[in-house]
């Protein structure tokens, strides 16, 4: 079962009920997660005054969650961390700082909340959604991670 149903089901315990979830499934990973859904988000925030958006993840992605959340939704969206609890350990925890500071890298010409060069990203680098994508420090990261386990 994909990462949205895992967490539709995990939501559904948690009480909220099922017409008020929304999910993407297109996303190969977090950063995809916000990129996919920004439709979504925009279709169900429109008219708001206060556009806010809930990352829900645990405690050791909850940093990575909150970063991709605020690059690619940009300023206009108020983004705030409910972390689920879980235990980690420290290779861990330094996978998740490699994966944010290589897209920090790799991102660095994107300004927060810029859909054309989310879009280029997406269409043109990102390793997950580009056959042979250019060298990248998400891509090393990746080739990093596999060999760490």
């Amino acid at each position: 079962r994909t990462e949205s149903e895992g967490m539709k089901a995990y939501l559904e315990i948690m009480g909220v009920p099922k017409n008020l979830m929304l999910t993407e499934e297109q996303s190969l990973d977090t950063l995809g997660n916000y990129y996919f859904a920004w439709d979504l988000v925009d279709r169900v925030c429109s008219g708001s005054k206060s556009k806010s958006v809930g990352v829900v993840t645990d405690e050791f992605h909850i940093d990575r969650g909150m970063w991709a959340a605020r690059k690619v939704l940009g300023p206009e969206y108020k983004v705030y961390p409910l972390p689920t609890p879980k235990e980690g350990d420290w290779k861990r925890s330094v996978i998740e700082r490699l994966i944010v500071n290589a897209w920090r890298f790799d991102l660095r010409g994107v300004e927060s909340g810029d859909r054309n060069g989310f879009a280029d990203y997406f269409t043109n680098a990102h390793p997950m959604h580009v056959p042979n994508a250019p060298l990248s420090a998400y891509k090393a990261g990746i080739a990093l991670m596999k060999r760490l386990g």
